[in-house]
């Protein structure tokens, strides 16, 4: 499977909202809402949208993830529940 076979059969809004090299995480936060909730898309995947439950520490986990170079995918489904 190519990468453009990954994209084919996406509505507007999942294209829209596809990122550019599967796999990939995508986080969203509102800017004009103070404390907002982060919300979590793991490759693409709109229909799964999480919630990150301590935004700051799973960032902070993250930043440190990078910055030793590991190589692995940082999860961040551990850090999230479920969008209600």
């Amino acid at each position: 499977m190519g990468y453009s076979d990954l994209y084919r059969d996406l509505t507007p809004q999942e294209e829209y909202f596809r990122v550019s090299k599967p796999p990939a995480d995508v986080l969203f936060v509102r800017q004009d809402i103070n404390n907002s909730p982060i919300y979590h898309v793991v490759d693409g995947k709109l229909d799964e949208m999480r919630v990150l439950n301590n935004p700051a520490e799973a960032v902070d986990l993250y930043c440190e993830h990078v910055l030793l170079g590991r190589e692995e995918r940082f999860d961040f489904i551990e850090h999230g529940r479920p969008l209600d």
